[in-house]
């Protein structure tokens, strides 16, 4: 082998790795299902896949929750994957026992107590809101519908305080009894 063929090997041999790396870095297409990946999860062996067809070819090819194993190269990882909520797969009931995994954990910064400052340290589950264990997922979803309902009256009583009852008319954001009131006074002028 002479010089020159060794440097068109050479060059012909960095092409392809060059064409190899770059279809590994754009990881645009799942191993299973052969179709772009909207809902990515990559697995600890590197490989990704769209998380419902991961999520169904593990339910049906494993017995135990207890690992993984990547379809791709067969590789076994502990504990199973993690619950992500934009899921298709309704009829699957997320619980810790199922979904137990040591690939996110939870964001979740305690605010009171022992533990204040601190992160939960917990199987972390991807929800939109983050992050978070389910325990902590289910507080945040508590406090969001409470911010939205606990919508109060805009208006002033006579001592000069603000009226703390819940808005009956959404349009002039008023009780339901300051709401009458203004309906009355109205009524009287318009006489």
């Amino acid at each position: 082998m002479n010089l020159n063929d060794a440097m068109k090997w050479l060059e012909t041999h960095e092409l392809q790795h060059s064409k190899e790396t770059s279809a590994i870095e754009n990881r645009q297409v799942c191993f299973i299902t052969k179709e772009p990946i909207k809902h990515e999860i990559q697995l600890k062996c590197m490989h990704c896949f769209e998380y419902d067809a991961i999520l169904n070819h593990l339910l049906v090819t494993q017995k135990s929750l207890k690992y993984h194993i990547c379809p791709y190269c067969r590789k076994k990882h502990d504990l199973f994957i993690p619950y992500y909520e934009s899921t298709s797969l309704k009829n699957i009931n997320p619980t810790n026992r199922i979904f137990s995994n040591n690939y996110l954990t939870c964001v979740h910064v305690f605010k009171h107590g022992s533990k204040k400052g601190t992160t939960c340290t917990n199987n972390g589950h991807c929800f939109s809101s983050g992050n978070y264990c389910f325990t902590h997922h289910k507080q945040i979803e508590k406090k969001q519908q409470h911010t939205h309902t606990d919508e109060i009256c805009t208006q002033i009583l006579k001592n000069g305080k603000p009226c703390k009852c819940k808005i009956y008319d959404k349009t002039t954001k008023l009780c339901k009894r300051h709401f009458n009131l203004k309906n009355k006074q109205l009524n009287i002028t318009s006489l």
